[in-house]
């Protein structure tokens, strides 16, 4: 057998092993978690409200037993925050396979029926649905007695199991797949076999056309963001954008231009879609597809400008990688500016080398669009601005000066009567528009955008040797190559140091504002890799696309759909009205605002600098122990944790936690 048939044969046993193993380990593993596709199974939240004293005797039990703590299952809590001697309430969390619930409560006959009747209501959120009992209620659960109590069954819902053991077919291949790149230690045997057979494979053994390759990248990309993209509802900015443009449509067009933080064109987008009864899901489906198209635009550069392979590995990147996926299913700028960069440096590179109108015309067009969307956009088209002119200069097309220049003058005229707008409200430059912007560390930017700082650190080390011994590490790039490349390790650390100086004067530093370049770290990458073809190579990228964590569910910290349920039940009880921390211009949006006091301020303020006797007014407001507060938990800051949790709780409230599929909701009243 010739050696060649061999490593065919070979390689092929791998990949098929891996595969084998890693389906093996799927089927068995019952915790696989993502973010934002959370897991194989809905969280449950079982929450129960009863005065503090009774707490002792009083257990919720998930499955018979005590659940898992906090701390052993993944994710952030606010409930470290929470000092439960303090707190009217019971709560915990699960997101496994969930067979029954139930209330223990220890004590003589008497003692647990004292107990039951102060049981002020029992609150269970699977997934998206809220089951709520009052006192009443809860009187008729299911009970069985046990040798020093009772357990208290909830009405069962009509599955076989609390939570829906697969909420969906696609959920359940997604995060399947991409849990192998997020908790990707589960599966380091089978994808090192499977590395190994790739680098096996002998090369044009089998020839498959790129085209066939791009379109399963394509597909699956588009899979991996369609899947659940309307499951979580608008967050605190999405919203915001909906109550100002979405009104009336020749009103909302002339308040287009008037957001001091945004350029206009994701208002307009938004003003569009809202004429549509269905807009939520339009919008982002709409977004979805922008942030799947963003996966040929960066094949595109990559290829026109390297090679077809390194195309097509970008491709993969971009595709898989849960950092673009949030994004896509986010209704925000960022992936539009992710997915036009590499369409603006593809044409800007065409400009250079051929004198014809569509590239120009596409230059143009791809950078009104990118002006218009981010204000970062403005920071990356005048870097390449400075870079273009320097380029014509150094290769002496005196020639193509004035064509460039034209262009780049009709991009900017584009943005002009946005920033007459913003100038004359003072807008970015006003000291206080940084107050509500969250301040990244370098570290917290480069670890977000690079997966982890070491990636970094070895690409920076990589690009300076590339520098340095260009000729020996790639003897074979031509020209064209070189001149991209070149464009790439310059600019990219330009890039970030430019924006790094400009955040020292207006806080700007966030990490999601860098997804605008993060096809550029995706194509340098995959330069490195394709030029050499080695296993330690292969496992670099495996490595970068399993530090692809970013959870947009973090974003979706006001979970307004839980809000709407617990308010609504909280509503029914007589006397009771909510108050609910935000921007008071929300309030159309809601069926409960006539019930609702609406704050114009955050609770939550960046940067510790906090008033704390913000809420103490707020609170004096509530006058009478019918009334109750509701804020969630994102919402409040430290100081008023302490206040309301700590060992000096104020005595004239009474607190407790509603857990919630996303966050705690923390409710106030007055004793």
């Amino acid at each position: 057998m010739g050696s060649r048939k061999f490593k065919f044969i070979l390689s092929l046993f791998l990949i098929i092993l891996s595969v084998f193993i890693f389906a093996l380990s799927a089927i068995r593993n019952y915790k696989l978690t993502i973010p934002y596709f959370n897991s194989k199974f809905d969280r449950v939240c079982f929450n129960a409200e009863l005065p503090k004293e009774y707490k002792k005797n009083v257990s919720l039990l998930i499955n018979d037993e005590i659940p898992l703590t906090d701390k052993e299952f993944p994710g952030e809590f606010y409930t470290d925050n929470f000092n439960e001697k303090n707190c009217n309430s019971l709560h915990v969390e699960y997101q496994f396979l969930v067979k029954n619930l139930c209330i223990e409560i220890k004590g003589s006959e008497s003692e647990v029926k004292n107990i039951i009747n102060n049981i002020e209501s029992v609150i269970i959120f699977i997934g998206d649905k809220m089951y709520a009992y009052n006192n009443d209620e809860v009187q008729n659960f299911k009970t069985k007695s046990s040798d020093n109590g009772k357990f208290l069954y909830p009405p069962h819902p009509e599955s076989t199991y609390w939570n829906v053991y697969e909420k969906s077919t696609l959920n359940y291949f997604v995060i399947e797949f991409l849990s192998v790149f997020y908790e990707w230690q589960n599966y380091i045997i089978p994808w090192i076999l499977l590395i190994v057979g790739i680098c096996l494979y002998p090369r044009g053994h089998v020839a498959i056309k790129s085209g066939v390759v791009l379109g399963v990248i394509f597909f699956l990309g588009y899979l991996f963001r369609f899947n659940m993209c309307t499951h979580n509802p608008f967050w605190f900015d999405e919203l915001n954008i909906i109550s100002i443009y979405g009104a009336n449509f020749i009103d909302g067009l002339g308040r287009v231009f008037n957001d001091i933080g945004n350029p206009p064109l994701v208002n307009l987008i938004y003003q569009i879609f809202t004429r549509y009864d269905n807009y939520f899901e339009l919008l982002r489906m709409f977004f979805v597809l922008i942030g799947t198209f963003g996966i040929l635009t960066v094949y595109l550069l990559a290829k026109d400008r390297i090679s077809k392979n390194v195309g097509l590995l970008s491709a993969f990147i971009c595709a898989v990688s849960l950092y673009t996926i949030s994004y896509s299913q986010m209704c925000r700028s960022y992936i539009i500016s992710f997915t036009f960069v590499p369409l603006f440096t593809y044409f800007l590179f065409k400009v250079f080398e051929k004198e014809k109108l569509k590239y120009y015309a596409g230059l143009i067009l791809s950078g009104i669009i990118l002006i218009n969307t981010h204000l970062f956009g403005l920071v990356f088209l005048g870097l390449n601005f400075l870079y273009g002119f320097d380029y014509l200069c150094r290769t002496k097309m005196f020639n193509k000066i004035r064509q460039f220049i034209v262009s780049f003058f009709v991009i900017g005229i584009s943005v002009v009567p946005y920033f007459m707008i913003t100038l004359r409200k003072v807008g970015v430059f006003d000291e206080n528009f940084k107050s509500w912007i969250v301040r990244n560390t370098f570290f917290d930017v480069i670890s977000y955008n690079f997966g982890t700082f070491w990636i970094a650190v070895v690409l920076a080390m990589l690009c300076i040797c590339s520098v340095l011994f260009r000729k020996k590490l790639f003897p074979d790039f031509t020209e064209k190559q070189n001149a991209f490349f070149n464009y790439l390790i310059f600019f990219i650390p330009i890039y970030y140091v430019s924006i790094f100086v400009i955040s020292t004067w207006q806080n700007s530093f966030s990490s999601q504002y860098f997804l605008i370049i993060y096809g550029f770290t995706v194509i340098l990458i995959s330069i490195f890799v394709e030029m050499k073809y080695k296993f330690l190579s292969w496992m670099f990228v495996l490595v970068f696309i399993c530090s692809q964590i970013q959870d947009t569910s973090g974003w979706f910290v006001h979970s307004y759909r839980d809000n709407d349920k617990v308010i609504e039940f909280e509503t029914e009880k007589k006397n009771h009205f909510v108050y609910n921390m935000a921007q008071e211009n929300l309030a159309e949006l809601f069926d409960w605002k006539n019930n609702v006091l609406w704050l114009t301020r955050e609770l939550y303020v960046p940067d510790n600098k906090y008033d704390e006797t913000e809420l103490e007014p707020i609170m004096d407001r509530l006058g009478n122990k019918n009334s109750v507060f509701l804020i969630n938990a994102y919402f409040m800051h430290y100081v008023d944790i302490k206040k309301y949790f700590g060992d000096k709780a104020d005595s004239k409230y009474e607190v407790s936690v509603i857990m919630t599929p996303l966050y705690p909701l923390v409710k106030i009243s007055s004793k």
